[in-house]
């Protein structure tokens, strides 16, 4: 199978965000992707092609990754949320989030 070109592919945005009430990564990502699913449908969901990187008990800080494209919308989703989830900051590598 060929590789795609690098025109072609999915460019992606790493998300740095902090959640002071989440304690475990399987809790955080099931409220992130329902607080997303709830504002953008399971389109808008899919689109995002949200994808999970880190997550730290430690400090309740993680990483995910986004589509550039809908980066806007799942920002405005994430403010939306019942849960508190604080973006501190996007960046398009995810060596300078860590």
């Amino acid at each position: 199978m060929k590789s795609l070109k690098p025109t072609m592919r999915e460019k992606k945005r790493y998300v740095l965000f902090e959640m002071p009430s989440v304690s475990s990564r399987d809790e955080a990502k099931k409220i992130i992707e329902s607080s997303i699913r709830n504002y953008l449908g399971e389109l808008g969901l899919g689109k995002a092609c949200l994808e999970f990187v880190d997550f730290n008990e430690k400090n309740h800080r993680g990483i995910f990754a986004v589509n550039r494209e809908e980066l806007d919308k799942v920002r405005g989703a994430l403010v939306l949320s019942k849960t508190q989830v604080l973006v501190k900051k996007v960046s398009g590598a995810i060596n300078k989030l860590r």
